[in-house]
């Protein structure tokens, strides 16, 4: 499967970015163990914060999240108004959504 991760990004600190986006690395590092493919768009545009407007990344990652299997919900994501999105349109396209790495199954990529 290929496994979205979905989690707050933005932080009021850059500290709190880099910390958000650790965790989706650590996710997406455990979801390959476990022989799937993980999307982690963290840290595909980490250093594009705020280079344009939040509208734009929102449609792009649900973009690539339509293209994807499933979706795992880092902790606190309800905090987060892109995973709340992401969310939401997983549920609506009836993806399995994991909120617990122990339920992720074992799989081949």
């Amino acid at each position: 499967m290929i496994i979205y991760i979905a989690g707050p990004f933005r932080g009021k600190t850059p500290w709190e970015v880099h910390r958000n986006v650790h965790a989706a690395e650590y996710a997406a590092l455990e979801v390959a163990r476990k022989g799937h493919i993980p999307l982690a768009p963290h840290c595909l545009y980490r250093n594009f914060d705020k280079a344009l407007p939040d509208e734009f990344w929102l449609a792009a990652t649900i973009t690539l999240l339509e293209r994807c299997d499933a979706i795992y919900m880092l902790p606190r994501w309800e905090l987060s108004q892109g995973a709340t999105a992401e969310h939401q349109r997983a549920t609506d396209r009836g993806m399995r959504v994991f909120y617990e790495m122990i339920t992720v199954p074992g799989g081949n990529p």
